[in-house]
């Protein structure tokens, strides 16, 4: 999201940055490869620029940015862990979501070393399809969008 806010901004305000929807370049390096793949492969930003350089980072790598766990095993496991006299058994997607959503940022994250590892970092968050609003980021799988080559045509080095 905050690369997206960065992206409108850029394009919005052509008279700072020169930067236009036909003259924009995307760069990315490691982590910043899978930004800007994720970017081509995302319907939120189509437009916002025509060119990319990807260094390293692809989005799409076998297992390595899929989860391996549904997406209840995670805030269930950071649940359990923030707060033990909770049942998660017995809470409601809703209810969930809620107790994430007042928790501090900070205690979720300090939770990272509870799931598994690529290399020496903790990365239980990966892109997903979330198909429960009307307009996401990632609309399909990541095999989907290829395959039926539904992403951003943007020239790419």
């Amino acid at each position: 999201m905050a690369t997206l806010t960065k992206l409108l901004y850029l394009v919005g305000d052509t008279t700072l940055y020169s930067v236009t929807k036909n003259n924009s370049s995307y760069l990315g390096e490691s982590a910043g490869g899978i930004s800007v793949m994720s970017h081509i492969l995302s319907p939120w930003s189509k437009g916002l620029f025509n060119q990319s350089i990807v260094q390293s980072g692809p989005v799409y790598e076998s297992g390595r940015l899929q989860a391996s766990k549904a997406r209840s095993y995670y805030a269930n496991k950071i649940i359990d862990d923030m707060n033990s006299n909770i049942d998660v058994n017995n809470l409601d997607s809703e209810e969930k979501l809620k107790f994430l959503q007042d928790s501090p940022i900070e205690e979720i994250v300090k939770r990272n070393s509870l799931f598994e590892k690529f290399m020496f970092i903790n990365i239980p968050w990966v892109p997903s399809v979330d198909l429960h609003t009307a307009d996401p980021f990632f609309p399909k799988t990541l095999e989907d969008l290829l395959r039926e080559g539904v992403f951003n045509k943007v020239n790419m080095l």
